[in-house]
């Protein structure tokens, strides 16, 4: 399994991965720019912006995201301003669509 991840960082994150597993982001306190491919997604406890841009197939979790969150992938294109809960979904790259999505 590949994985890339951060915890407790105090300034911002920049990351580009060619392909992972899982990319993991917890408790940021500056921006988190994320491009590239990979599989599973998850941002949490965000005080910075985040930007994502690329191919992401699997689980995609945001939780506490404090700045606003821009999502653009090969075929999706979302913006949120704040998100004080969770918003998960999970996208299948082989069939390209959204099989399930949870807000709270």
């Amino acid at each position: 399994m590949r994985a890339c991840g951060c915890r407790n960082i105090g300034g911002e994150v920049k990351i580009d991965t060619r392909r992972s597993d899982i990319i993991r982001a917890v408790n940021v306190k500056g921006l988190v720019d994320l491009k590239g491919h990979g599989q599973d997604v998850e941002l949490q406890d965000i005080d910075g912006q985040v930007t994502i841009a690329g191919t992401y197939s699997g689980v995609i979790q945001f939780r506490n995201i404090s700045k606003p969150l821009r999502f653009n992938g090969q075929q999706t294109d979302l913006n949120i301003e704040k998100l004080p809960g969770r918003c998960e979904w999970l996208w299948a790259i082989s069939r390209p669509q959204i099989w399930w999505v949870r807000c709270a």
